[in-house]
């Protein structure tokens, strides 16, 4: 920070027990590269928190509370002493990506009637965090128990806004507080935070004020951050949290809307309910994990192992075949089969990783990337082998397609068929036909088509949404930005979710068919079919949750639940009978 002048922005940090959040947070604030001051509000933490902060960050200015005086007083002793133009109002679960202030700044600045604007929030494992909601009007409130069943209706959910798109920049009634750039001089004639509100609807209340007063607030997608949510709210008991929660809302429609009182009061009944309801659990496994920033050698090729014998020595040796300076990371997800020390006793320059239990595709992949050292990463199966000059073309059409986050080649099998290896996103309408009687009755619709892009030859390069992750080549800056996977995906999905990722930070997922791998689909799923199948199905249900659980309806949800069990049922039936057949074909 610059002594001779006041920093152009202050940010204030409410923080209460948040040491397991505070120092990432605090640590992604220096690195934004802005001219900045810190201010740390510390509400009585009893975990020491504040205290291993400012050992951490010196520069810091701590303010120390001495009692928990909530929320909005928080906020109000940071903004008194800030001496920024804007005031970045954060909390200690929150983490700043790359460019995220910079763009808020830059954004505020181009925007002079703007008082407040708010970045896009992602979960920790990358998903679309819901953090833009209409004001709580009295229709709106009439209308909520309905929004459950009709997320889509813009009326029905115009406190929700389960409808509302969060690729745009858009005006916006009431964003999350928990990271939102507020212009000093909008802060200052509202005047500040109510701090008889402690806790919930302190934002809700104070944003109604900015409007009222005719200050404008935004919603920036460009800028991003990622929120723990409830990080510090999640100590405190379930019971009063929710009596919190509905106490918020009561009193702001006693100071905003007395004559509907009676209706904020009759959502206590809803209290005892939602005190049943389990919370669902949320992933906490942080994607957006640091890596070198530079790679040393041109290509890393990672591969994860479990039990696959018989066919990784092949694929090795195909690989050592290119010709290319790359490095060879094997990750084992704890193989019985020895496979591991074999491809290391004829291989000895590989790089050997021993996870010590399988944790999964994704956690292997993971492991491999964080101590790659190649400028590309190439994700590779063992079940694979690499044609001649495969990787010097991968790496051409990379260079020349700097927009390219993840490249997928062209997988062909033992048979020369191409597979269908680079897709869209899946739909609900998807799954009723994929793998099932449908496709056999209608193998040509268009709901297939558009899927598998099967109207295409597959001979052409073209941008899709995602590749199979049984070959895929990542661009270090991309994982960079984007994140690890997700390894919530113990297996399968883990490709569609990173290629969700990609269009969401502004990648494009490339498909080459230049460069070919022969590949045989379920090398080593193939020795667990049943277990496979279970995990296949869900992978989906967990990613259709991550990316669209949000807005999808209690009907919708339980209709999905419903038929992945009955398809995951259906497909182990079909799978056994198969086999039977096989077996009485081989009695004759």
């Amino acid at each position: 920070m610059k002594n001779n002048k006041s920093p152009l922005i202050s940010v204030a940090v409410v923080n209460w027990n948040g040491g397991e959040y505070l120092p990432r947070c605090l640590a992604s604030i220096y690195e934004q590269g802005v001219d900045l001051e810190v201010i740390l509000v510390d509400n009585a933490s009893t975990d020491g928190s504040e205290k291993k902060a400012k050992e951490l960050f010196p520069q810091i200015k701590l303010i120390q509370m001495g009692g928990n005086k909530g929320y909005s007083a928080g906020c109000n002793a940071g903004e008194k002493v800030a001496q920024g133009e804007f005031i970045l109002l954060l909390n200690p679960d929150v983490i700043l990506l790359p460019k995220c202030l910079p763009r808020l700044l830059a954004f505020a600045k181009a925007n002079p009637q703007a008082g407040a604007v708010a970045p896009k929030l992602l979960n920790p494992e990358g998903s679309l965090q819901p953090s833009i909601r209409g004001f709580p009007y009295p229709l709106s409130l009439l209308l909520l128990p309905l929004s459950y069943l009709f997320p889509g209706n813009k009326l029905i959910s115009s406190y929700r806004m389960t409808y509302f798109s969060y690729e745009e920049i858009a005006e916006v009634d009431q964003p999350m507080s928990s990271c939102l750039l507020v212009r000093k001089s909008a802060y200052e004639e509202v005047g500040g935070m109510d701090e008889s509100f402690p806790l919930y609807f302190n934002d809700v209340d104070f944003l109604y004020r900015m409007k009222k007063k005719g200050w404008k607030v935004f919603f920036l997608p460009q800028a991003k951050a990622v929120h723990f949510l409830g990080g510090s709210t999640s100590l405190l008991p379930n019971l009063k949290r929710l009596f919190l929660s509905h106490k918020g809302l009561i009193d702001f429609y006693r100071k905003h809307f007395p004559l509907y009182l009676p209706l904020a009061y009759l959502y206590l009944l809803a209290l005892p309910i939602r005190a049943l309801i389990p919370k669902r659990k949320r992933s906490h496994f942080l994607v957006f994990q640091k890596i070198k920033e530079k790679g040393e050698i041109p290509l890393s090729v990672v591969i994860v192992n479990w039990n696959a014998g018989e066919y990784l020595p092949r694929c090795l040796a195909s690989i050592f075949e290119q010709g290319v300076d790359l490095e060879v990371i094997l990750v084992d997800n704890a193989s019985t089969d020895r496979s591991e020390r074999m491809a290391k006793k004829m291989f000895p320059q590989i790089k050997l990783i021993q996870m010590g239990e399988n944790k999964g595709y994704s956690a292997g992949c993971n492991a491999g990337i964080k101590e790659a050292k190649g400028e590309f990463i190439l994700i590779l199966n063992p079940d694979t082998v690499v044609l001649p000059r495969a990787f010097a073309k991968l790496l051409e059409f990379a260079r020349k397609n700097p927009q390219a986050g993840i490249i997928g080649p062209q997988m062909i099998g033992f048979d020369g068929k191409v597979q269908m290896s680079c897709r869209r996103f899946p739909s609900y309408e998807t799954g009723l036909f994929r793998g099932t009687f449908l496709e056999r009755l209608m193998p040509k619709s268009r709901t297939l088509s558009r899927y598998l892009l099967s109207g295409w030859d597959h001979s052409t390069p073209r941008e899709v949404d995602w590749v199979s992750g049984a070959a895929m080549l990542l661009r270090r800056e991309f994982i960079r930005e984007a994140g690890l996977f997700d390894e919530t995906f113990y297996m399968y999905c883990e490709d569609i979710d990173i290629g969700m990722r990609a269009r969401e930070f502004g990648w494009k997922v490339m498909y080459c068919p230049y460069v070919r791998i022969i590949h045989r689909i379920g090398g080593s799923s193939d020795k667990r079919v049943i277990p496979m199948l279970v995990k296949f199905h869900l992978s989906h249900y967990l990613f259709f949750r991550k990316h669209r659980g949000w807005k999808t309806s209690f009907l919708g949800e339980a209709f999905l639940v419903f038929g992945l069990i009955a398809r995951t049922f259906l497909l182990i039936l079909k799978n056994r009978y198969d086999v039977s057949i096989n077996l009485l074909r081989g009695t004759h």
